[in-house]
């Protein structure tokens, strides 16, 4: 069996990019590049069974999206 492809897509705002995606009927992975001197403990990701928000912590989040169907946010990660 073929093997599909898997297309990584970008979120853009006014000509930058925001994130990017690729996604298979099993697994999402969502990517990000922080502003510089930003670090993986300055972050705030929530993944919930029906949502997703990230930011800088004590800050709004910057991406808050719901997803199209459910996930299991118990076997889910950043």
């Amino acid at each position: 069996m073929d093997k599909l492809e898997v297309k990584r897509l970008a979120y853009t705002h006014q000509g930058r990019t925001i994130y990017e995606w690729e996604q298979t009927l099993q697994e999402l992975h969502v990517y990000i590049t922080p502003p510089p001197g930003v670090t993986a403990k300055m972050i705030d990701c929530k993944i919930g069974p029906s949502s997703m928000t990230l930011g800088l912590k004590g800050n709004p989040p910057f991406l808050n999206e719901k997803f199209e169907a459910g996930v299991n946010s118990d076997e889910s990660l950043w």
